[in-house]
């Protein structure tokens, strides 16, 4: 397989517009995202990918958020409200996708398997 050129961007805003453009891509049929402030960090964004019709008691998503030097997007995906409450709510599930590996694939394609093949992210159980 060919190595592809690794992504490199000068500023958050190209950052941005790439991401979004590959999201768009990988989103499934019936799911929407959305851009909004962290709510631990407010300096930091954090994409919402959920429903575009949500469930009126549980809400599903998966959550998406880069870090701060763009080598990493975190996404977490397969946790739950649902349960007794206990330690393992502060341990979330979650998958990385290093910015080296995308001269393997593009982006597009790590979160179309993402989607696929994990869970959405439930609240709303307890």
């Amino acid at each position: 397989m060919a190595l592809r050129s690794v992504p490199n961007f000068e500023t958050p805003e190209a950052w941005q517009a790439w991401f979004e453009a590959e999201l768009a891509a990988a989103l499934p049929a019936g799911w929407k995202w959305e851009r909004s402030a962290r709510m631990r960090r407010p300096d930091r964004v954090t994409w919402w990918v959920q429903p575009e019709q949500p469930d009126d008691c549980l809400q599903e998503d998966f959550i998406l958020e880069p870090a701060v030097d763009w080598d990493t997007i975190t996404v977490f995906c397969g946790n739950s409200d649902g349960g007794a409450g206990g330690v393992h709510w502060y341990a979330e599930e979650a998958r990385v996708i290093h910015r080296d590996s995308l001269a393997m694939t593009e982006l597009r394609e790590v979160l179309r398997w993402i989607f696929k093949h994990c869970a959405p992210n439930v609240r709303g159980l307890s």
